[in-house]
């Protein structure tokens, strides 16, 4: 994989992360909303990404096959998580805690 800069790698975690629980698929505005600050070359603090940054983001995780590229609304594109390896022992895991919510462990 190509070195990456510390901004890119922190918004290609979060909007992994983003989508892979999201409940439907987001336009790249939905995902900037609640992406965090990263740092920017040259000032002190960190600063909100901008669209385009999102989207260059996004398409690099398209060509890498861990997300897909949805319909549009409006002008807006739409993203989802690809399925992965890992989505069936994930949802295993999370239906045995749940059905064990409440419930003494076994002895």
């Amino acid at each position: 994989m190509p070195s990456s800069s510390a901004a890119t790698r922190v918004l290609r975690d979060d909007l992994l992360a983003q989508l892979r629980i999201a409940q439907r698929p987001l336009t790249t505005a939905q995902l900037r909303l609640h992406a965090p600050d990263v740092p920017v070359a040259g000032v002190a603090i960190s600063c909100a990404p901008i669209h385009e940054q999102i989207y260059r983001v996004l398409c690099g995780l398209e060509r890498q096959g861990l997300l897909t590229r949805g319909g549009r609304e409006g002008r807006e594109v739409t993203w989802t998580a690809a399925a992965n390896p890992a989505d069936r022992e994930i949802a295993a895991l999370e239906a045995a805690f749940s059905a064990s919510d409440g419930q003494p462990a076994p002895r």
